[in-house]
């Protein structure tokens, strides 16, 4: 492949993009608040996008996902939070303090979370699922 078709592939594939976004409205998307989230993200996660992340503990990986959720559920979005009974405990009042409307969350609690909650995956209710294992 010349340098010259590989700048028109990536033409191509820039204006679909364009046009994907363009088309999309701002209810296809789950933004972030933070700008540079947001950039990464090209204007948020959109609707049912899988994205998978590693975050080491204790780092703060949370308070992404908390700008994120808080994101959702501001907008109504119905969002399920699912960890391992082994995991950190949740604190809802810390959460609420952060935007996420606890009203539009629910929490799942298992150890195989594909294969417990395979219907809830497959179901459209829950706009947002995070799985924090």
């Amino acid at each position: 492949m010349t340098t010259i078709q590989a700048r028109n592939i990536l033409a191509q594939l820039d204006s679909k993009r364009s046009f994907i976004a363009n088309t999309m409205t701002s209810k296809d998307f789950i933004s972030f608040s933070d700008p540079t989230l947001y950039k990464f993200f090209e204007g948020g996660m959109r609707e049912g996008e899988l994205s998978e992340w590693g975050i080491q503990s204790g780092v703060g990986g949370r308070e992404v996902l908390l700008k994120l959720l808080s994101s959702a559920t501001q907008r109504g979005l119905w969002s399920l939070w699912v960890r391992s009974r082994s995991g950190a405990e949740v604190y809802p009042p810390a959460w609420s303090a952060r935007g996420v409307e606890l009203a539009k969350l629910r929490f799942a609690y298992t150890d195989q979370p594909v294969a417990d909650l395979k219907p809830l995956f497959m179901d459209s209710f829950f706009k947002l699922i995070i799985i924090d294992e």
